[in-house]
This record gives structure tokens, C-alpha cells and sequence, in this order.
């Protein structure tokens, strides 16, 4: 194992010198359902960890993604003020070199379980989709979302294909 840095500041879990970051490679933001309403456009709540560090090196990010998961019908609960989605899990946005997986309903409480098996179940048939693009994302669940990598996330992550990379 090689560690090494990301655009986002992070280091490699499994990354090998033959795998480095290539420009089509897929960066995995861990996220949560809040929705504000700013400046008269919705965008979802990226104020801590790898989602803030996304969201300030693209600062339409937050709003991009509300607009992906409205039309998918994830804002049936936003109001004039903002709310939460309804649970999204896993989004690729190819285009932006970007996905996001749900890893919170509220940034402010810990990461459920149920709720990370479900996206992680998500991501794992999206990785399986595109085999020759390296999805990268920090340990999900684990920092703001409170869980353990060893005792609990670890696990989990184990069904994810090898095209996914997770960062310490």
C-alpha cells in the first residue's frame, strides 16, 4: 500500500503505484439529506469534512447536486426554507467527475447503519457498472459520521469491487 494525496487532501487505503488518479476517475463525497435554501437556489449542506472540502474546490457542487436529486424526486419534503431529502444513497455525476454517497439524514447526528449498508449496496452496483474507472472516497461513516473503521465499517465495505479505493 502506497499512500499518497488526492485532490481533496486525503491519502490512498489500497492504492497501488499502478493506480493513481487518472482525469475520468470518480471522487466520492460522503453526504447527508439537508437542504438549505441560499441566495434563491437550493443547495444540499456541505459544511464539514470531505463534503466541504468539495464543495470549495466547486462551489456550484452543493447546488448541482440538489438539482440532480430533485429530478430524480428526492425533494417532495424541501420547503420555501430548505428541509432533508428523502434518502438518496449513491448518485454518479459523470460529468463532474463526482458521486456522492449518503452516508447521514441530518449532518448534525451519527451515521446510522442501516443507512450506510444501503448506500454502500448502491455504490457497489454503480462501481460495478464502469470496472475501468477508480472510484476514490475517505472511510464512510467514519470522522463526523462517528462510526468505527475496525469494529463496524470495515466490514461493510468489504463487498465493494476493487475498483474502489478508500482513503484514510
Amino acid at each position: 500500500m502506497i499512500l499518497t494525496n488526492n485532490p481533496f487532501g486525503l491519502s490512498y487505503y489500497k492504492a497501488t503505484a499502478a493506480n493513481t488518479p487518472k482525469p475520468w476517475d470518480i471522487w466520492v463525497v460522503t453526504t447527508n439529506a439537508v437542504v438549505k435554501h441560499k441566495g434563491g437556489v437550493y443547495e444540499l449542506v456541505m459544511g464539514a469534512g470531505t463534503a466541504k472540502l468539495a464543495a470549495s474546490k466547486d462551489p456550484c457542487l452543493p447546488n448541482l447536486i440538489f438539482n440532480q436529486l430533485a429530478k430524480l424526486g428526492h425533494n417532495k419534503n424541501i420547503t420555501n426554507y430548505g428541509g432533508i431529502l428523502t434518502d438518496y444513497y449513491f448518485l454518479m455525476l459523470p460529468k463532474e467527475n463526482t458521486a456522492i454517497l449518503q452516508t447521514k439524514r441530518h449532518f448534525k447526528d451519527p451515521t446510522p447503519i442501516d443507512l450506510l449498508q444501503t448506500s454502500i449496496k448502491m455504490m457497489t452496483l454503480g462501481a460495478k457498472t464502469m470496472p475501468t474507472v477508480i472510484f476514490h472516497m475517505p472511510r464512510p461513516g467514519c470522522g463526523m459520521g462517528g462510526l468505527d473503521w475496525n469494529t463496524t465499517v470495515k466490514k461493510l465495505c468489504e463487498s465493494l469491487p476493487d475498483n474502489v479505493y478508500i482513503y484514510d
